[in-house]
């Protein structure tokens, strides 16, 4: 009985310390389960931070690249546009001679006709011949004038 009774007791202590073991272990494990929690979370955080940073430097690096990009073009589009503006003013400028000397030709043509018909029928300028030439070409130039778009010089 005596033996039973001691049994008994070692069984209840035994079981009292395996009670009290496994709460420490529970703690315990608690306890490292919240610290892997936190050293993953902490590792976790800091890679997405390291990736933040790197998308920001990404994004601005693509953002100067596209700046730099759209000034290289409105450069090359200004100065295609200059090149264009200076191409069309010399073609503007060459077609206005061009007619301008197909004006002066045209009119040099009607008055020696003019001259001519007038001559041929026996009519006297006489001294009047020098005055119809200043004449016309006076408003030779007038219509040379208007035709290049200059304004007509004052009288």
């Amino acid at each position: 009985a005596s033996f039973m009774a001691e049994l008994n007791r070692s069984a209840t202590q035994l079981q009292a310390d395996l009670t009290t073991t496994a709460q420490q272990l529970n703690q315990q494990l608690a306890q490292l389960g919240s610290e892997v929690t936190l050293a993953e979370k902490g590792r976790y955080d800091a890679m997405l931070e390291q990736i933040r940073k790197q998308t920001e430097a990404s994004l601005a690096n693509a953002q100067a690249e596209i700046q730099a990009h759209q000034a290289d073009l409105a450069t090359k589009l200004e100065a295609e546009h200059a090149a264009l503006t200076a191409k069309m003013g010399e073609q503007v400028a060459a077609e206005q001679a061009r007619l301008l000397k197909q004006i002066d030709t045209k009119l040099a043509d009607a008055v020696a006709s003019f001259l001519t018909d007038t001559l041929q029928h026996n009519v006297d300028l006489g001294a009047q011949s020098n005055y119809l030439i200043a004449q016309l070409e006076e408003h030779k130039q007038e219509f040379k004038q208007e035709v290049s778009g200059e304004a007509p010089t004052a009288k």
